[in-house]
């Protein structure tokens, strides 16, 4: 039957998704641990952001930065300003990216770079977002022109653009509060986005506390995309069984 189709592939879906939430809560766990105790089984010691081990240090989010600087958006009236090759990033742009930023859904042209706030950030930099929904994080694989509501951060040599993007979402759960501003809504001034405390290991620990982190981000995005495969199939087969383009009996479960 119709209906026996459809259960069959939404069964899929579900099982999908429980992969996905299963593996999402595991990265959180994974994090939590490796971001307390690192990779290396070292004795820990107390500081002002918890127990870490006794190698790493505390550090802020300007020393770790060559570049702290919120955007700026061109006047939405003047239309030489938009519509060019420059991608204007919003927070929404941030939000849905997930890891990396690849596209954005505004574009301005040079003239409103220059003729606003706004700036050019450089590709393999970081986005965290300041209001809206703050503390979102993302690494841009184009050069983009972050608005007002949007940190863009370029990165010093004393730290690894993967791993810093993990500790910025790791600081979600604990020290991204403290600094927060919740007076009418949860935001962040780039004066108390300096000061943010971060853990920062010796830089191969960096990079291979990266790696752990992005094999998982790797399975959770294949899951994901064949979920959304998976959809698109359960849509198409319900549209194509109730338009009689495709028959019950011709199809094998």
């Amino acid at each position: 039957t119709i209906a026996t189709i459809l259960s069959k592939i939404q069964e899929a879906i579900e099982n999908q998704n429980s992969i996905i939430k299963t593996t999402t809560e595991l990265k959180a766990a994974l994090m939590k641990k490796i971001f307390t105790e690192g990779l290396n089984g070292e004795p820990l010691k107390e500081t002002e952001i918890g127990k870490i081990p006794k190698s790493w240090e505390v550090t802020t989010l300007e020393k770790v930065s060559q570049k702290l600087k919120a955007g700026g958006t061109p006047k939405t009236g003047n239309k030489n300003f938009w519509g060019g090759n420059v991608p204007l990033v919003k927070v929404e742009d941030v939000v849905n990216a997930r890891k990396y930023l690849t596209k954005t859904n505004l574009n301005i042209t040079e003239d409103g770079l220059n003729n606003s706030s706004a700036y050019l950030l450089p590709a393999d930099s970081i986005l965290f977002t300041m209001y809206g929904t703050a503390g979102e994080v993302t690494i841009n694989t184009i050069p983009v022109a972050p608005t007002q509501n949007v940190l863009g951060i370029i990165k010093s040599d004393t730290v690894d653009t993967e791993f810093l993007y993990y500790a910025l979402v790791f600081s979600r759960t604990n020290a991204l509060e403290k600094i927060m501003d919740k007076t009418i809504f949860k935001h962040f001034t780039l004066a108390k986005a300096k000061q943010l405390l971060l853990p920062l290991p010796l830089m191969s620990e960096q990079q291979e506390i990266a790696k752990v982190f992005s094999a998982v981000d790797a399975k959770i995005e294949n899951v994901k995309k064949l979920t959304s495969v998976k959809t698109d199939l359960f849509k198409s087969t319900l549209n194509n069984l109730m338009s009689g383009e495709i028959r019950v009996n011709n199809i094998t479960l």
